[in-house]
């Protein structure tokens, strides 16, 4: 049991980064769920299957079927017992890409390297672990086709997902709460909100900054005068209001040259970055131009 134990748990630690690296989740209980499973599964699914497969041949392969057939329901029941545990996924913001590589070195160091190396391992993963709690997350996201989504942080540190409608763009928000480690965040509607709208545009404040939500291009040269951000949902802007726009702007020219829009907003600046910046980024696309 002793040896079954740490075997678990050093490959729940190997894998269990990369998960939640890539997923935004991992499971809690993880350990658990292999310490009530893995016994049954090695003493008995794996010897039945070598008897299933030597009795086939004679026929008689019924009841050692049966057996193991019995074994895998109580894994399974023990799976879903494990599953049905409070709390049992634990969900995490979005790490940055430097985080990944200094995750994997450093636990190969604990596990292969010498006395000091060990050391240097787990003060390398406690960083690792550090910077990625560090990590912002983008405050507001525009789909390609203009839905918008942004954070909005109550007195007592709650987090609500405000968008422009109930449908629509679905798979990119839930991607976007998973992102800030928000999958079971409380989703609602802006305009019923602190927004100010009328059915041109919809004024509302995001982390202390003033973003307008624009629907007609015609609104576009006010509004930069009166918001640091303006989303223009449904058109592109004039090249003579672009140009003139003190403000940043997001319109449909700009998404459908970069895709979505992720927005990180602070008293310092306004950052923008787009779907498609990642893929111009990589090695092969600078190959290819």
């Amino acid at each position: 049991m002793t040896s079954l134990s740490v075997t678990s748990f050093v490959a729940g630690l190997a894998t269990g980064g990369f998960a939640l690296f890539h997923f935004n989740r991992i499971a809690r209980y993880g350990l658990l769920g292999n310490l009530a499973a893995m016994p049954i599964f090695s003493l008995a699914v794996m010897p039945l299957a070598v008897v299933v497969l030597l009795t086939i041949p004679l026929g008689l392969e019924y009841w050692p079927l049966q057996m193991m057939g019995a074994a895998i329901s109580y894994i399974l029941a023990a799976a879903h017992w494990v599953a049905g545990l409070e709390g049992v996924v634990f969900y995490a913001a979005s790490a940055p890409s430097y985080v990944l590589p200094l995750f994997s070195a450093a636990f190969v160091a604990i596990c292969l390297g010498p006395k000091w190396v060990r050391g240097a391992g787990a003060m390398f993963m406690a960083l690792s672990l550090l910077l990625w709690g560090a990590a912002k997350t983008p405050h507001l996201r525009v789909s390609d086709v203009g839905r918008v989504a942004f954070w909005q942080t109550d007195d007592l540190g709650e987090m609500t997902l405000l968008t422009d409608r109930s449908r629509g763009d679905r798979y990119g928000r839930d991607q976007f709460a998973r992102q800030a480690g928000e999958v079971g965040a409380v989703r609602g509607r802006y305009e019923d909100g602190e927004a100010l709208c009328d059915q041109l545009a919809c004024r509302v404040m995001v982390n202390g900054r003033k973003v307008s939500i624009l629907q007609h291009p015609s609104e576009v040269p006010e509004e930069c005068d009166a918001s640091d951000l303006v989303v223009l949902t449904v058109r592109s802007a004039g090249p003579v209001a672009r140009r003139n726009c003190s403000a940043k702007l997001i319109d449909e020219r700009t998404l459908r040259a970069g895709g979505a829009a992720s927005v990180h907003i602070t008293e310092a600046e306004i950052k923008i970055s787009y779907a498609r910046d990642k893929d111009r980024n990589r090695p092969w696309s600078h190959a290819q131009r």
